[in-house]
């Protein structure tokens, strides 16, 4: 009985432990499953920030590299430069080594731009700015090319005295936006000398007009009141001069306006013609029109022919205003058409032995409504056409002259077009 007592004491004892036991093991395979489970937490939430640090970081490049900029950083105390990365497209100025001299990139900024950025540098790595913005030209190594750049930078991080440690900052190319810039002055300016030139043309052409009409409408009103007929024939000369004037005034103004509406080529009337032909026809037509005997029309041209391919009508305009210009200044002496031909390309030159032209006005006379002489008649549009003729026909007028010795206007246009 005893025995079968101990037994059950001991059995129940044993029991108790395997329960005491079994109830340590539930717990930690409970506890053993809970770790699991916050450690798989965890472990997708570190999963799910990496992947949302590279998506981050890819965004990051696609959008330094649309805007092709460069990132840097600086180090302040050592005024050493980084490059975390650089889109700008300029393989000639890219520096990829980190820790490299300030100066290192610096050296490719041209010398008019390079003291002011370098004293950005320098202040905001010493503290005397916060952060700078700059625009600067640089040079391409392996090039004569000069671009534009702007850089911006500030201060990342300070030391506990307030002084910089890291300074960061982005450069790009900006030549576009410079050439837009360009365009945009340009316009502004084509549209301030329009206003002008609008306002100069009314002033002119109320002058230019109201003289010769005065003459017309005065004389006209006295004619039927002359009865002397050598009297009425030189009243009669007066009004067909001044109706010629009045003419040429006004074709001068269709002339100016065609040629800048019509500038392109496709608007010409390219032929084949000969070159000497319409000079000696322009000097025949004009030793005609001379009324002056101390002035002689010649022409110097050796060869016997020159074809080229070119609107005619253009250019026989452009040499006979510079030969009308001529008389119109020489007092005496002679007007000489001559004729040179290079490879590709003929230049007519009309010499005088006239007034000549002041060295600071050999330039703007063409441009419209310049004129030097107020005293002769005219609009002032007639060497402004010459240039537009000249620019539609592929080429270039312009003169040289020194004054009391004579001019000598040249348009230069390439053999054919």
């Amino acid at each position: 009985m005893e025995g079968i007592m101990l037994f059950a004491e001991v059995g129940s004892t044993s029991y108790t432990f395997l329960a005491v036991m079994g109830g340590l093991m539930l717990g930690l395979l409970t506890v053993t499953a809970f770790i699991q489970r916050r450690n798989g937490r965890r472990m997708s939430e570190a999963i799910a920030h990496l992947e949302s640090i590279s998506k981050h970081g890819v965004e990051h490049e696609v959008v330094l590299k649309a805007m092709k900029l460069s990132t840097w950083k600086i180090d302040a105390h050592s005024h050493t430069i980084t490059y975390d990365s650089d889109f700008r497209q300029l393989p000639d100025v890219c520096v990829s080594a980190p820790n490299i001299p300030i100066s290192e990139p610096l050296k490719y900024i041209c010398k008019e731009d390079h003291d002011r950025v370098e004293k950005s540098f320098m202040d905001i790595c010493d503290g005397k700015i916060e952060e700078f913005h700059e625009q600067y030209q640089i040079r391409l190594l392996h090039s004569d090319k000069v671009i534009w750049e702007e850089s911006y930078a500030t201060v990342a991080e300070r030391d506990v005295d307030g002084r910089p440690l890291t300074v960061v900052g982005t450069s790009a190319c900006i030549e576009d936006k410079k050439r837009m810039e360009h365009e945009l002055i340009s316009a502004r300016n084509k549209a301030e000398e329009s206003d002008l030139l609008k306002s100069a043309f009314i002033a002119n052409m109320s002058h230019e007009v109201r003289t010769p009409l005065n003459a017309i409408v005065g004389f006209s009103d006295i004619l039927s009141s002359i009865t002397d007929d050598e009297e009425r024939e030189n009243i009669i000369n007066i009004i067909k001069e001044n109706n010629q004037k009045l003419l040429r005034i006004f074709e001068d103004m269709m002339n100016m306006s065609e040629a800048e509406a019509n500038i392109s080529a496709d608007k010409l009337s390219i032929t084949d013609m000969d070159a000497v032909e319409m000079i000696l026809a322009v000097q025949q037509k004009y030793s005609q029109l001379n009324h002056n005997p101390k002035v002689t029309v010649e022409t110097d041209i050796t060869l016997p022919t020159m074809p080229i391919h070119t609107d005619a009508g253009r250019l026989r305009h452009v040499v006979e205003h510079f030969v009308d210009n001529a008389l119109k200044f020489t007092e005496k002496g002679r007007v000489v058409i001559s004729m040179q031909y290079e490879l590709g390309s003929i230049t007519i030159t009309v010499s005088d032995t006239g007034c000549g032209i002041p060295e600071a006005d050999k330039e703007r006379i063409f441009n419209s409504f310049v004129k030097l002489d107020s005293f002769v008649q005219g609009a002032g549009l007639g060497l402004s056409v010459c240039r537009s003729y000249a620019i539609s026909l592929g080429g270039s007028v312009g003169v040289e002259s020194k004054l009391g010795v004579g001019s000598r206007f040249w348009i230069k246009i390439p053999e054919r077009i």
